[in-house]
């Protein structure tokens, strides 16, 4: 054999194992990406007052800045797309529109927030209404997607958002204005019992809807919860939107991507 196609030969097994091995990595990252929620998923007010800027979304943005999920698993699957299906304000009893939707996406991976207006509402979601909801979008899911792997963040600690602007003066105005959470942004300033019972209840109802998330989770196939790393993470005042002192500001979005990665990297 000549050593021409001796080079030849070569050429073509080395080109076909890097085919092989490309088309195996593709493969272990989902083509299809989902995220449900509310409005911290849809990147409200990140861009501009009162609007959602998906494109800056932690789980399903584009905005290389951000690095969302959907952005790095693309890097690894230049195939992969993704629908942002959460909602502005959406609480968990609308979940499992959300999760139908997903099922009609035939989505392979999906991201779930989901919790912190049920917490915010004065009274807050129930643990009884919150657990039935979730469960429901779950078996949704699974029943639709039995293949799909899910990751759910837990709800953050809204009270670390009052703890970093209780003080600021145009933070607490702003709270009074918009009125995004009433357990939190009620009487930011007060100490009374009336104010700190509100926000005790708020704290309390996210700690149980992350128990509930962390139960279900745990008993669903392919399902990640993260842990409680997300309610645990000390957030700092540059991570938040200065629009309402509330939401994730784009460098929060990108805290929230790159929180999220750090679980889901290695699983892939």
């Amino acid at each position: 054999m000549s050593r021409i196609r001796v080079a030849l030969l070569a050429g073509v097994l080395a080109t076909s194992l890097l085919t092989a091995v490309t088309s195996s990595a593709s493969a272990a990252f989902p083509s299809k990406v989902t995220s449900l929620g509310d409005s911290i998923t849809r990147a409200f007010q990140d861009c501009g007052a009162f609007r959602d800027c998906p494109e800056d979304s932690w789980a399903t943005g584009t905005n290389s800045k951000v690095k969302s999920v959907f952005f790095r698993i693309k890097e690894h699957n230049s195939s992969a797309t993704a629908t942002n299906r959460a909602v502005t304000g959406a609480k968990v009893a609308s979940l499992n529109k959300e999760a139908k939707e997903a099922v009609s996406d035939k989505a392979g991976f999906v991201t779930i927030l989901i919790g912190a207006n049920d917490a915010c509402a004065n009274p807050s979601t129930s643990q009884a209404s919150y657990k039935s909801a979730f469960q429901e979008s779950i078996n949704t899911l699974k029943s639709g997607l039995p293949n799909a792997r899910i990751y759910v963040a837990s709800v953050p600690n809204l009270m670390h958002l009052w703890e970093l602007f209780h003080t600021n003066s145009t933070a607490t105005r702003s709270w009074e204005f918009t009125k995004e959470c009433p357990g939190i942004m009620t009487e930011p300033t007060s100490e009374g019992t009336a104010a700190k019972a509100r926000r005790a209840a708020t704290l309390a109802a996210e700690e149980g809807y992350n128990a509930t998330i962390k139960s279900i989770c745990a008993a669903t196939a392919n399902c990640q919860y993260d842990n409680g790393a997300l309610f645990a993470a000390s957030f700092v005042a540059s991570e938040v939107s200065t629009t309402d002192y509330f939401h994730p500001s784009v460098t929060g979005q990108t805290s929230l991507a790159a929180l999220a990665w750090s679980q889901l990297e290695s699983t892939f």
